[in-house]
């Protein structure tokens, strides 16, 4: 308690908890506490980190690569990532994959005799994970290959995020998910199942000056914005390399399993991306401007061109189904929640039961 109430008062009820789960600990060694001072452990923290046998180091699957972009053509080093076909070896290899759920299925919720009604929860028991699995089981196999073929259901999140209460020290990661593993299972974080497969660096702090310097002026939000939509799309073109390709083509045979693994866009689009980047770069056109926005507003394009586009086409991929729907910027901070607010005002004000009408739906 002399911990607890001395010195600042910022001390919550919750870290003093916190802070006996330690002394709890069977590894809690008191004599390994004598004489320790944060700068002490600082550095040794960074003594590990320089040490080859940390989880970091480029051996574990860790690389740094140099980002480019084009407009301005800028060089951005310090692009941390890994290798996909690695997680997903790996994973797959250890024991934790023996929760997974390697065949897909449906779910269905009989609600009476007459009424049966689709249940939608895991991504496992989706519709789209049910297709992908009829699709790789159809497909022409050797006469000798009596591998099972399962799908890998990759699930990307990517958020950038504060890392202080105090400052402007950020992170952008983009996180990985196994959509075989239960979503009770994922959503836990003492399970560990999120990989961590990159970090997107900022753009330069000069990049101001470094756009002045090309361009005799500073930019406009619109092309900060396009070059880091760039930059996004860059990096997942180092996620999306020939490794993962071979194995989105051609499948990975995991050994200790004896698993197969497969992953498993109109083109109409392609031609008004190019001509629009064509317009900036060669014209100097606005990236924001009426021409390039002509070409690209009747199907709310941006003139990035899409790392997935690029990559998957050939397979006939629809990368728009790629995406879900963020119900919480959609509909709760969103467009959708100002015009729904607008139409509430016009029935009150139409009064009669046009309300209640509406509750009833």
């Amino acid at each position: 308690m002399a911990w607890q109430y001395s010195r600042t008062n910022a001390k919550s009820f919750a870290e003093f908890d916190r802070l006996g789960t330690f002394f709890e600990d069977p590894l809690f060694c008191s004599e390994d506490a004598i004489g320790i001072t944060h700068t002490r452990e600082s550095k040794l923290l960074d003594k590990y980190l320089d040490d080859k046998t940390n989880p970091f180091w480029e051996e574990h699957g860790w690389q740094e690569s140099t980002a480019r972009i084009y407009a301005p053509e800028l060089e951005i080093p310090g692009v941390c990532h890994r290798s996909l076909v690695d997680i997903i070896t790996a994973v797959f290899e250890d024991d934790v994959s023996q929760t997974f759920n390697m065949t897909p299925f449906s779910q269905h919720w009989k609600v009476s005799e007459e009424k049966t009604i689709q249940v939608f929860s895991e991504a496992y028991s989706s519709p789209a994970m049910l297709d992908a699995y009829m699709e790789i089981s159809a497909l022409p196999h050797n006469s000798d290959d009596n591998l099972e073929c399962v799908v890998t259901s990759l699930m990307f999140w990517s958020d950038s995020t504060h890392l202080t209460n105090f400052g402007d020290a950020s992170m952008w990661p983009f996180s990985l998910f196994f959509g075989n593993q239960s979503k009770y299972t994922r959503r836990k974080p003492t399970a560990s199942t999120c990989h961590h497969i990159a970090y997107i660096p900022n753009l330069p702090d000069d990049f101001q000056e470094q756009y002045m310097g090309l361009f005799g002026e500073p930019s406009m939000d619109e092309t900060y914005t396009y070059c880091k939509r760039d930059l996004i799309h860059t990096i997942w073109r180092l996620l999306l390399n020939n490794k993962f390709m071979d194995a989105y083509e051609q499948g990975i045979i995991i050994k200790c399993l004896d698993d197969r693994l497969q992953c498993v866009d109109d083109n109409s689009w392609h031609h008004n991306i190019a001509k629009a980047q064509s317009l900036i770069f060669e014209k100097g056109a606005p990236v924001s401007g009426t021409w390039v926005n002509s070409l690209l507003n009747d199907e709310s394009l941006v003139p990035t061109r899409n790392a997935f586009s690029e990559k998957l086409s050939q397979f006939t991929f629809n990368l728009f189904t790629l995406f879900v729907v963020d119900l919480l910027h959609e509909f709760e901070i969103g467009v959708w929640k100002a015009i729904f607010t607008h139409l509430m005002r016009i029935l009150h004000a139409a009064a009669g039961d046009l309300v209640q009408q509406l509750n009833q739906w």
